[in-house]
């Protein structure tokens, strides 16, 4: 579907670009699993999402709440980049600086707000 909505838009169909970024949501349900997100006091789990430049959904990831952006990127990058290969560049915010750029070493260029490259 959003396949069909990046060609209404002149764009090509296959994403190149992908933004992600975590979530972090309180869940009630006592079995679940969950931890806590210091930062933002949240007790739960976190969603790990990379969308298109156009904010059509590349794929999701879950997480208890405690694991770090940076943490939680690597799989959301690995499956990102096996579910949609034409993605070539990841931008994201400089929570996700330091163990994603170093476990990715698939070509794949990462960029935060403010480099200077």
């Amino acid at each position: 579907m959003s396949a069909i909505a990046r060609v209404s838009q002149g764009i090509p169909a296959h994403a190149t670009t992908a933004v992600i970024d975590s979530q972090s949501i309180r869940t009630g349900l006592p079995r679940s699993v969950k931890g806590v997100d210091g930062g933002k006091k949240i007790k739960g789990i976190k969603r790990h999402l990379a969308v298109d430049s156009n904010g059509f959904p590349l794929t999701v990831v879950k997480s208890s709440a405690n694991v770090h952006d940076s943490k939680g990127a690597i799989g959301l990058a690995v499956e990102a980049i096996c579910k949609h290969p034409t993605v070539i560049l990841l931008k994201t915010d400089n929570g996700y600086r330091g163990t994603l750029v170093k476990n990715l070493n698939t070509g794949l260029d990462v960029i935060f707000p403010g480099c200077p490259w």
